[in-house]
């Protein structure tokens, strides 16, 4: 892999999953650096939020994300989907392209985008503290099973039921058959998740064994749009 190479090509796969990622989130804080100085401001904290989010509720109040990020010196993160960072920690956006740019030989450091983030807290002195936001991403099929099975891990933030809804009821002109999608809520509680199913040497009785399978029973589950 020719790092330097891929990093100039915006529809080659490690651009598009990490180096775009990583350089956007640069650009980002140098314009968030260029207002505070324009306007002689400072802010308290910096969100990095996916463009397909759902919030389902209400986040925490910023002030308070604010004041604990500060106390314990963190970096608070849902997976990659949202990132929460105190203004002191600002860099932690920047520092992989920062040190991509230094690097005159072989990348040392990883090169998926989760581990990545994970990375540049702990390189800058942070605590990198997983944090439930209140959020699902919006998938462009919901027959991929990816939002269902969001909303079956979410569900302490959430019910199924309105979490599904809130995703995917604008979306289907005879609304949402909810009776059915508690179906496959039903099943992924006895058979297990997607991942945990088709990697398990022993699949339960009547539960799908291939990614194929499941899909074909979701689809049994859902209207058709």
């Amino acid at each position: 892999m020719n790092w330097k190479t891929d990093m100039h090509r915006p529809g080659h796969p490690t651009y598009t999953k990490s180096f775009g990622q990583m350089k956007g989130a640069w650009d980002c804080i140098q314009q968030i650096k260029e207002v505070e100085k324009k306007h002689r401001v400072k802010f308290d904290g910096i969100f990095r939020i996916r463009t397909d989010n759902v919030w389902v509720r209400s986040p925490f109040p910023a002030k308070d994300l604010v004041k604990y990020a500060k106390k314990k010196k963190a970096i608070l993160h849902d997976w990659d989907m949202v990132l929460f960072a105190p203004r002191k920690g600002m860099n932690y956006f920047s520092k992989f392209y920062d040190e991509w740019l230094k690097c005159k030989g072989s990348w040392p450091g990883r090169s998926v985008p989760e581990l990545e983030w994970e990375d540049a807290a702990k390189a800058l002195g942070y605590r990198y503290e997983n944090t439930p936001f209140p959020q699902i991403i919006k998938r462009p099929d919901i027959c991929s099973g990816n939002p269902m099975q969001h909303c079956f891990q979410n569900s302490a933030n959430l019910k199924f039921r309105a979490c599904v809804h809130a995703l995917y009821a604008d979306e289907i002109p005879n609304g949402l058959n909810i009776a059915k999608a508690e179906k496959y809520q039903n099943m992924m509680q006895r058979c297990g998740l997607p991942g945990d199913v088709l990697t398990s040497k022993i699949i339960p009785h009547g539960c799908p064994s291939t990614k194929k399978e499941y899909v074909s029973l979701l689809r049994g589950y859902l209207p058709a749009k």
